[in-house]
């Protein structure tokens, strides 16, 4: 029976933090009868901002704005690989190819990993497109 009185205290105390009461009035009442009625206890809780704060999330032209600057982005380095698709298609059938549109270079590897660092060796700060070289250039299933 003690040791059930002791273990259901501790656990108490344990859920309670009693490191951040800070009332004097709980604390003695704690020291008197060994443990902390759950009556008394607080939670404080912290408001998290995440992706799904109001303060956080962007307005829907905001987000019109940046799907039309993906797609033009990708437009432009689709130019690119349209110009050398027909010979790569024959030579590296199923490889990976990087495209920068500002300088017009493109990256060839079997890895689709190694073709964007090698791309980013080149141009670090550059944003870059990857195609997969076949009839669709499209990476990845359906």
């Amino acid at each position: 029976m003690v040791k059930f009185h002791f273990f259901s205290t501790l656990k108490k105390a344990l859920l309670l933090n009693l490191s951040e009461i800070s009332d004097n009035k709980k604390t003695e009442t704690l020291r008197e009868e060994g443990e902390l009625p759950m009556t008394e206890t607080e939670q404080i809780r912290t408001v998290r901002r995440g992706r799904l704060s109001t303060e956080s999330t962007k307005s829907q032209e905001e987000i019109d704005q940046w799907y039309a600057e993906r797609a033009a982005f990708r437009q432009r380095c689709k130019v690119i690989f349209d110009r050398v698709q027909p010979e790569l298609i024959k030579t590296h059938y199923n490889w990976y190819m990087a495209v920068e549109p500002n300088s017009g270079d493109y990256f060839i590897d079997q890895d689709e990993l190694a073709v964007v660092q090698i791309a980013h060796q080149k141009h670090p700060n550059a944003k870059i497109h990857v195609f997969h070289i076949n009839q669709t250039g499209v990476c990845g299933t359906i």
